[in-house]
């Protein structure tokens, strides 16, 4: 019951988050209130959640183990879209091959796990892999060039590596430091959720005219994806907590940055952000059953 409670209050986050969207989008201080509640969670709440979380953790071995999922998911799943040629326009390919291996980790698959669990560490350890992979794939695939100042200046890298500092250089304070942060996870989690309501676009059309595209991004990202975990599961030793977070992590929807990449090359960002939407509905329903039997 629990679990349903738990997810239930996501549902209805994110679809506050949506509704604040439609109804209150033409007011002329909506965007400077949603770009102010994204810096917030940005580059306030998530550097904080980081630094207490990996201040009293520090970095293991573990850390391989979303590096290897995400670059053999990369790898299969673009050989699968060679092999089913589920479109045939590039652009869409592209889309597929990003919506389908990086996945929002941070903003929805934090609270998710920290709803079920009350901790959401594998979430961090994935949400800081994903972000690498969320600019280093569409570069490399648009032929960019990706940018150090890029990786080095975000506030995932930031906290991370500052959580990282306190914990080997000043361990005597980790512990001060994580309980003065008590907090963060918590306002992470509630409003992470509500403002992916805000950034989702629901429109139909996109999936029509790229039916094919669609239910090829859907069997990856919830099929493949959980296949490719439960393989590399069997060689590596893990709690059976973060065990079970790696699984749920699986089913995880697309990164709501991939829509911005796509957008920067001009990969059918329509496409990108229609599927993340229904892709995030159909996320938290199957991550719910699948708590259950775990």
């Amino acid at each position: 019951m629990e679990a349903i409670v738990a997810i239930s209050l996501l549902f209805i986050l994110m679809l506050l988050g949506s509704l604040f969207k439609s109804t209150l989008s033409s007011r002329s201080w909506f965007d400077r209130v949603t770009r102010g509640l994204i810096n917030f969670l940005y580059w306030f709440l998530v550097p904080l959640t980081f630094i207490g979380t990996f201040s009293v953790r520090g970095i293991t071995k573990d850390l391989i183990l979303p590096f290897t999922s995400s670059a053999l998911l990369v790898i299969v799943v673009w050989v699968l879209i060679k092999l089913t040629k589920p479109t045939r326009d590039p652009s869409i390919q592209k889309g597929i091959l990003l919506n389908s291996t990086v996945q929002n980790n941070l903003f929805v698959g934090f609270p998710v796990l920290y709803s079920f669990y009350g901790d959401a560490f594998m979430s961090l350890y994935f949400g800081f892999v994903a972000f690498i992979f969320a600019i280093l794939l569409p570069d490399i695939m648009g032929k960019g060039k990706p940018s150090l100042k890029i990786i080095l200046t975000n506030p995932v890298i930031i906290g991370m590596f500052a959580g990282l500092a306190i914990h080997y250089l000043v361990a005597g304070i980790s512990n001060v430091v994580s309980s003065a942060l008590y907090w963060a996870p918590t306002l992470l989690s509630y409003l992470s959720i509500f403002a992916t309501g805000i950034s989702l676009r629901m429109n139909l059309g996109p999936i029509k005219e790229n039916r094919g595209g669609f239910i090829a991004t859907a069997i990856f990202k919830m099929m493949v994806n959980p296949i490719v975990n439960l393989i590399l599961l069997q060689f590596f030793t893990l709690p059976a907590l973060y065990r079970d977070e790696v699984i749920l992590l699986s089913f995880m929807p697309p990164a709501s940055f991939n829509t911005v990449m796509t957008m920067k090359y001009g990969w059918k960002p329509e496409f990108v952000a229609s599927s993340s939407f229904f892709l995030t509905i159909a996320s938290l329903v199957i991550v719910s059953i699948v708590y259950h039997i775990l």
